[in-house]
């Protein structure tokens, strides 16, 4: 909530009016990326520039997530232990245009076939 009143990029938001970061928005946002529904990993790499306030997967300052540094050390762990084990297939006939809520989900359940490698 907005503590005093204030202006926004020209917008005047009154004392106690709420506002949210529209996370979802943002991170497609060709503004800030090229080819935002690409998926692209590379464009994280340690050394890749882009505009680090435009992508905000764990915020940041005093709501920041408080899980981010188990997030970011086990993650990509458990992700190389399934991919190195398994072999996930999907069906491409599938929707995975997903939805914007607290978290993003799929649209519906998604069905993926798992084999040993």
């Amino acid at each position: 909530r907005v503590n005093v009143d204030s202006e926004l990029e020209g917008v005047s938001l009154a004392a106690g009016t709420l506002v949210v970061l529209a996370l979802y928005e943002i991170h497609r946002s060709p503004e800030y990326w090229t080819d935002p529904d690409v998926f692209r990993p590379s464009r994280f790499a340690e050394d890749a520039e882009y505009n680090r306030d435009a992508y905000q997967p764990f915020i940041s300052g005093g709501r920041a997530c408080i899980g981010r540094g188990l997030a970011m050390k086990e993650g990509p762990m458990a992700i190389a232990c399934l991919v190195g084990g398994y072999r996930f297939t999907f069906d491409p006939n599938q929707s995975t245009k997903p939805r914007a809520q607290v978290l993003i989900q799929p649209p519906r359940k998604m069905m993926f076939g798992i084999e040993r490698r």
